[in-house]
């Protein structure tokens, strides 16, 4: 369990934690963007990994949202990266500009488990005082609690976990993941993105509708199909599915430029739906052209959120 102690002395709260996995392991998965939003945060909040650049001098931002739509974001600079040691980076909450901390977490290995201890110094004891009334303490339980049950997950073979673990943090820069909750039962979000009458209803950005010109949702089927957007442009798609594993995952190859592999995993929750994207790109040129000119962060992060509306209104 969580050892958690404040010093007013010092403007610091320490958090100490040992995992039952070895130090590599628990080092990647705490700085995999792909993983971040699984166990980010309290869960009752979807996480979106804005940016992560885990380099000395690197910028990280996440966006948190509630299911009433409420957004809470948090940047910061790492400062030191030491794999599988040390990580030193600054956290602000946005809604409070200027109230930055500085963190530490370091990574110690003993007799094949790992001992995580982060150390958060506050500018102020105010600022230390507002943190834990706002419930950090019990918001850092339930993080590590999740932290947890992920790495739990690794050893026992869950493939999009262990794939995503495989890689290393940051090597690639060319990806984008986003993970949201859906108050819907998981064959129903399932379904949505399967059923060519229902993904004609919700895909793409706001103001985007889509003709389906074929959905053969099948490993090596085909789906072939134009998104007319606001402004009058069509743009013509063509995508191969790679792996489709009812109602758990999806892999499919978008063909038609930029070019990128995406798969989007299924995860029951209570209920409740946990659908994580991610968006792997063949080259560096098709990122930067994704991200530049079609906004792919804020597309995607768009058409989830049509998603969410259109299953609000599907019957179960």
């Amino acid at each position: 369990m969580n050892r958690i102690t404040q010093d007013k002395a010092t403007k610091e709260v320490t958090i100490t934690r040992v995992f039952d996995a070895p130090r590599e392991l628990v080092w990647k998965v705490a700085n995999d963007p792909d993983l971040i939003p699984r166990w980010w945060g309290p869960g009752r909040l979807t996480t979106t990994v804005d940016k992560m650049e885990v380099r000395p001098g690197g910028v990280w931002r996440y966006v948190q949202r509630a299911s009433d739509g409420s957004e809470y974001a948090f940047n910061g600079v790492y400062r030191e990266v030491v794999p599988p040691e040390r990580l030193v980076y600054t956290f602000e909450f946005e809604g409070m500009p200027g109230h930055v901390a500085l963190q530490t977490v370091t990574f110690e290995e003993h007799e094949g488990k790992t001992k995580l201890t982060q150390k958060v110094l506050f500018r102020t004891v105010e600022d230390l005082e507002g943190m834990v009334s706002s419930g950090m303490e019990e918001g850092s339980v339930e993080t590590m609690d999740r932290f947890a049950q992920l790495l739990e997950d690794v050893p026992r073979g869950a493939a999009a976990v262990a794939a995503a673990v495989a890689a290393t943090p940051g090597a690639t820069g060319r990806e984008i993941t986003m993970s949201r909750v859906f108050d819907a039962p998981r064959e129903l979000v399932f379904r949505a993105w399967t059923d060519p009458e229902l993904v004609a209803q919700w895909w793409g950005p706001d103001g985007f509708t889509n003709t389906i010109d074929e959905m053969d949702v099948r490993p090596g089927g085909t789906w072939r199909f134009v998104m007319h957007g606001p402004d009058g442009v069509d743009y013509p798609n063509r995508i191969v599915y790679d792996e489709v594993l009812s109602p758990e995952r999806i892999v499919y190859t978008h063909l038609s430029g930029p070019r990128f592999q995406s798969t989007a995993t299924f995860e029951e929750e209570d209920g409740r739906t946990r659908l994580t994207v991610r968006m792997y790109f063949e080259s560096t040129e098709d990122f930067n052209r994704a991200v530049r000119e079609f906004h792919a962060r804020e597309g995607l992060n768009q058409t989830l959120g049509r998603l969410e509306k259109h299953l609000s209104t599907t019957p179960s």
